[in-house]
């Protein structure tokens, strides 16, 4: 994903290519909405549910 607007409810959306088509995407409740690889968790219809993929989170020490 390389951008992210916000949705309905404080749900971040995009538009990504996927399998040689353009589909929606919505990001899980609780993960972070930056630019990176997420990891797809549901399918509805044309709609990718997704989360953050480990190697794209970073943790605060």
């Amino acid at each position: 994903v390389d951008e992210w607007k916000p949705g309905v409810d404080a749900r971040h959306t995009a538009r990504v290519m996927y399998r040689g088509a353009m589909w929606d995407v919505e990001l899980e409740h609780g993960a972070q909405a930056r630019p990176g690889l997420f990891m797809i968790r549901e399918i509805q219809g044309s709609r990718l549910f997704v989360a953050n993929a480990a190697s794209n989170t970073t943790t605060n020490q």
